[in-house]
């Protein structure tokens, strides 16, 4: 039964320290995974193999690193191209279930209530007069722009629902 929690950077960097200076005396932090950096730390499940193990080691957690903030949801995957738009980026040859991020849930929530999907929609209309081509340049380089703003990172997108397989 896994959990998920937020690290500051320092706070993850310390961790994998600590698992490469001693196994021994913090085994349990090995179960502790990054999946994304987030504009709110270093998004990590803690993978444990029944609740109380995954317990255990969020404790652990707690303790060395104060900081860390324990998620009471677990995190969505959300699409970096909006799926309302699946159709017209077909279109482009861009799959837009290839390009997800796992993120906090309410993060995700406030996302969208912040007209995510919106502003998207304003690129897509002004994309449609071009050639395809084109079209896909600017979906890309404005899919692009998001990742590095919201400060996902390239390495944290992942074809959707497979991020915690």
């Amino acid at each position: 039964m896994a959990c998920f929690c937020l690290m500051t950077e320092n706070d993850f960097a310390t961790m994998e320290m600590m698992n490469r200076a001693s196994q021994r005396e913090h085994p349990a932090f090995e179960k502790v995974r990054y999946i994304n950096q987030t504009t709110r730390g270093m998004l990590t499940i803690i993978e444990g193999k029944t609740k109380a193990e995954s317990a255990d080691v969020a404790h652990s957690l707690r303790k060395f690193f104060p900081d860390t903030r324990f998620l009471k949801e677990t995190p969505q995957s959300h699409h970096i191209i909006p799926q309302q738009f699946k159709d017209y980026c077909r279109d482009l040859n861009i799959k837009v279930d290839d390009y997800t991020v796992l993120i906090d849930a309410q993060i995700h929530r406030e996302i969208h209530k912040d007209g995510y999907n919106a502003v998207w929609g304003v690129v897509i209309e002004e994309s449609k007069g071009l050639d395809k081509d084109q079209a896909y340049n600017i979906v890309g380089q404005f899919a692009g722009q998001l990742v590095t703003a919201f400060g996902w990172g390239v390495s944290g997108i992942q074809e959707h629902r497979t991020h915690l397989k």
